[in-house]
């Protein structure tokens, strides 16, 4: 396993060129206007469908929530951009025996009060895929869950109008589940709220 290893400058360095590229890719992105709650651990879950997820969720805790932040990451990926591991990202390891040693590594993460990003699909997917599933590991975690522990659901959705650049919705949304099969059902109807709520951008 790949451990994080956030250090602050390196974040700080990251945010400000990775907020740069962001402004010139997208015409708009319109952030969330809800707050973490600040004294408490956050397990956030999110859709999958492109490299900029992550990259958002960064800049979101940089820019606007400024908390510390750490987000699971397949490990072939971030075996290639182990940068990455200092703003906070660690690995996992599917079918594999250090599985384990990530999962108890987020929970451990999640007795502070540490945003923890991640990707319940294990896979990018179209945003307008549904039902979501969350991955077996996911549930382990949530079952195990820190008792202070929060979980929170990100939606994010990107479209292409009249501009040439694209445009970034990102929603949020506390969840009440304790249980992965609640958690399943919470995500999956915020996850369809939002996509409505994208349609009607188009109305």
């Amino acid at each position: 396993m790949i451990a994080a290893q956030p250090k602050r400058g390196v974040q700080v360095l990251l945010s400000g060129i990775l907020q740069l590229l962001a402004a010139f890719f997208f015409s708009s992105i319109h952030w969330p206007t809800q707050q973490l709650p600040t004294h408490r651990p956050v397990l956030l879950i999110c859709n999958h469908q492109s490299w900029w997820d992550g990259i958002l969720i960064f800049i979101l805790h940089q820019k606007i929530w400024k908390r510390p932040f750490f987000a699971m990451m397949l490990f072939p990926e971030l075996k290639k951009r182990k940068f990455l591991r200092f703003i906070g990202a660690f690995s996992i390891r599917k079918n594999h025996k250090s599985i384990f040693e990530s999962l108890n590594y987020t929970i451990e993460l999640l007795e502070k009060p540490n945003s923890v990003l991640v990707f319940p699909q294990g896979r990018l997917e179209s945003q307008f895929v549904a039902p979501l599933h969350l991955e077996r590991g996911i549930d382990y975690i949530i079952e195990h869950l820190p008792t202070q522990a929060e979980i929170w659901a990100l939606s994010i959705h990107y479209s292409m109008t009249a501009s040439i650049r694209a445009q970034c919705h990102i929603y949020l949304q506390p969840l009440t589940a304790r249980t992965p099969q609640e958690a399943e059902a919470e995500w999956n109807a915020f996850h369809q709220s939002c996509i409505e709520q994208q349609k009607q951008q188009w109305i």
